[in-house]
């Protein structure tokens, strides 16, 4: 019995329980989905026969829908929507989702709510990673309602977006939906014939006041690529500004773009307002870093943005330099010491100027943010020995002298870097089914860190010179 059968049969089964008139719909792609529903009025509704989301087969029927509808899916390419709908009408039918269909599935998930007086604006820019093929959707979703104007980093249809991105051969490179009780519009850049309008950004005010570097890095902190260039026109006039600028950014700049690299790449580096929110979330709070269920580009970008505060005020080879030359832990306890202490009052003080800003908000907290333990739970990182890794991992006792302890789980960690053992306290850590990652000392005395296999290990100490 093939699928089509199979959803045939079923239909059999249920059809008396279906409503004329009403399509019990749900969408699929390989490791996602949504639950079949159908949507009455604009309002999503589970009022449906059970047995269309139960995980048991029918009465006399030897096999589990949701076993049929994932062997569907999986016959379809891994970026393809497969639709299934069911209806009194038309029985159980599938199919792969083209442009057409995907854009009026966006339609109803960004439409579907209890609140039907809503107003919702979608934007969404696309860019592809060749190098991790990857494709990252930078959204900002603007809801106003009774509860007043609201802003997202999220879309209720983001799915469909990738989906939409992969229909129209990854030639998508901006959408912008608008939804409203009596309204849809529906913009791309490049347009979808017949189905949508050209996008044409909305004009920006781009008078600056060039005497002021606050009203400088306002327009570079602002999210538009077009303020961004102004400023960096304006700090091209003017060294002792562009000097300033590039000790606050650079850093920044080259962690994310490369060494070469110089402000002119600002808005390519800057971070977007989706990583803006995930630094200021509760990944990084409670003292504790969560780097849990970070995909690679999340580590990196993590990793570029508070190494780039610490090297903004520490040279890292000279430390390391430095470090390495020690002959007892009091002369590297001293050294580290010093340079905590320098870091925090730069960072501290580089946030005076434009504390409105994101740069400087974030580098408050983090000078300020005290850590005690870091968590990688089904996390990418693997990342490669860098200066700004090694920043990093000298952040990690920026206001804690005493052991971090790393809890390391289902993750893929390539190395600590031998600033590892240049801590005050090694860091005591944990390591369940992954590999040991511990890095090699390159100090000149011995030292020695606490490790266990698993949580139930016994711990062990790894001597840092056998």
């Amino acid at each position: 019995m093939n699928h089509q059968e199979k959803l045939d049969l079923f239909f059999d089964a249920i059809k008396d329980q279906l409503e004329p008139g009403v399509i019990i719909e749900s969408s699929r792609t390989q490791g996602s989905g949504k639950a079949f529903r159908t949507f009455i009025n604009g309002r999503m509704s589970m009022e449906i026969p059970e047995a269309l989301n139960s995980w048991d087969p029918l009465p006399g029927q030897d096999f589990k829908l949701t076993n049929v509808v994932s062997e569907i899916v999986r016959e379809f390419p891994r970026e393809t929507l497969v639709h299934f709908t069911i209806s009194k009408e038309n029985g159980f039918r599938y199919q792969a989702a083209d442009a057409e269909l995907l854009l009026r599935l966006i339609v109803s998930e960004t439409k579907a709510g209890p609140n039907q007086d809503k107003k919702e604006e979608v934007l969404v820019k696309f860019s592809f990673d060749e190098e991790e093929d990857e494709l990252n959707l930078d959204i900002v979703t603007k809801i106003e309602d009774e509860s007043g104007p609201r802003e997202f980093d999220f879309a209720s249809a983001d799915r469909e977006m990738q989906c939409l991105y992969s229909a129209l051969d990854k030639k998508l490179e901006t959408l912008y939906v608008y939804v409203s009780k009596d309204e849809t519009i529906l913009k791309s850049i490049p347009e979808i014939p017949g189905l949508t309008t050209l996008y044409t950004p909305p004009a920006e005010d781009l008078t600056l006041d060039v005497s002021k570097l606050e009203d400088i890095y306002a327009f570079m902190e602002s999210g538009s690529e077009a303020k961004a260039n102004k400023a960096i026109e304006a700090l091209n006039s003017n060294p002792n500004f562009k000097a300033k600028a590039e000790k606050r950014y650079l850093n920044l700049i080259k962690n994310r773009i490369g060494d070469n690299a110089g402000l002119e790449s600002f808005a390519q580096a800057a971070l977007t307002k989706k990583e803006i929110n995930k630094l200021e979330s509760d990944h990084f709070d409670k003292n504790h870093i969560s780097l849990s269920y970070f995909d690679k580009r999340e580590s990196e970008m993590a990793v570029a943005f508070i190494g780039a505060l610490v090297m903004n005020h520490l040279d890292i080879a000279d430390f390391q330099k430095k470090a390495e030359a020690c002959t007892a832990m009091i002369d590297l306890g001293n050294l580290y010491s010093s340079a905590t202490k320098a870091v925090k009052k730069g960072m501290l003080e580089e946030a005076k100027t434009y504390p409105d800003g994101w740069f400087s908000s974030l580098s408050v907290k983090f000078a300020n943010h005290y850590v005690t333990k870091v968590l990688f739970e089904n996390t990418s990182f693997w990342l490669e020995n860098s200066p700004q890794l090694k920043a990093f991992v000298f952040y990690l006792n920026l206001n804690h002298l005493g052991g971090v302890y790393l809890d390391v789980f289902q993750s893929q960690v390539k190395t600590l870097t031998e600033f590892f053992w240049f801590l005050p306290t090694t860091p005591k850590s944990s390591w369940g089914e992954t590999d040991l990652a511990i890095p090699k000392s390159t100090l000149k005395f011995p030292r020695e860190a606490s490790y266990r296999i698993n949580d139930d290990g016994k711990w062990q100490a790894l001597k840092s010179h056998e």
